[in-house]
């Protein structure tokens, strides 16, 4: 199983208001949950 590398958002904000996108940019997470449910998004173009 391969680790998935996150990056937050750039409209992130001082109070962690924001969500975090997988490196693979096919998922979606609360950033202040990271441990929490993850939203699956199709990437074909």
């Amino acid at each position: 199983m391969r680790k998935t590398t996150w990056r937050k958002s750039s409209y992130s904000t001082e109070t962690g208001t924001c969500v975090e996108l997988a490196t693979s940019l096919d998922r979606i997470r609360d950033s202040k949950d990271p441990f929490g449910p993850t939203l699956r998004v199709d990437v074909a173009g």
